[in-house]
């Protein structure tokens, strides 16, 4: 997925799957995710560019408390940090269960980014 000025540009998502809620742009990823964003994220989004997001601190994705302690103690500190972590290293660290996981992945989502899917 990409942002522009004209809108938004999805490459990994089905087009049937885009409405409208309440003001939110909501989608459904290939996964069967939904993702909504705000009028705001998509504005802020239109205005950066990858390597903008990429040195953001993790606390703009605004994850739960157990999410931002699991990311201080291991020394994560950008959006970039955290998008060169694979799934499995991920999912390796203490105190990150299956709801932290989709809680990342689903915050990573909405502003068009990822975690690193390549084999090491």
């Amino acid at each position: 997925m990409f942002i522009n000025n004209l809108g938004v540009h999805l490459t990994d998502y089905r087009k049937e799957s885009i409405c409208i809620d309440n003001g939110y742009v909501c989608f459904t990823d290939t996964d069967g995710v939904r993702i909504s964003m705000s009028p705001e994220i998509i504005a802020m989004l239109q205005n950066l560019n990858d390597s903008d997001l990429k040195n953001k601190p993790v606390w703009d994705l605004e994850l739960t408390v157990r999410a931002t302690n699991v990311f201080k103690a291991a020394g994560i500190d950008t959006i970039g940090q955290l998008c060169e972590l694979t799934p499995r290293h991920l999912k390796r660290m203490p105190n990150l269960g299956d709801k932290t996981y989709k809680e990342i992945v689903e915050s990573l989502h909405r502003i068009g980014m990822s975690l690193n899917h390549e084999r090491p």
